[in-house]
């Protein structure tokens, strides 16, 4: 009986953290090597990385209500506010 009460209070914690971070993005700011989605409560919904430091040009790009965009090295990737990469073009 225990390991059911067990794995239910892990599924309903996975549940949650999903809802936590699940929204659009309001905003998204880059903090050192990290670039931060916010949604329009202020919640942090995504972290991602923003390429390397050696590189000048890279970091955030631009963001919508549902995606991030950041350049790292000749490429610029497109990712939504779960942090799953949609897309990576090169860079002009």
């Amino acid at each position: 009986m225990k390991y059911k009460v067990f794995g239910l209070a892990l599924t309903c914690a996975g549940l949650l953290a999903g809802l936590v971070h699940a929204g659009e993005i309001a905003t998204a700011v880059q903090k050192g090597a990290y670039v931060y989605g916010y949604d329009k409560d202020g919640r942090q919904v995504v972290a991602l990385g923003a390429g390397s430091s050696a590189q000048s040009t890279d970091g955030l790009v631009g963001y919508t209500s549902s995606t991030i965009s950041i350049r790292k090295g000749a490429y610029i990737y497109t990712y939504d506010e779960k942090g799953r990469q949609l897309s990576a073009i090169g860079a002009k």
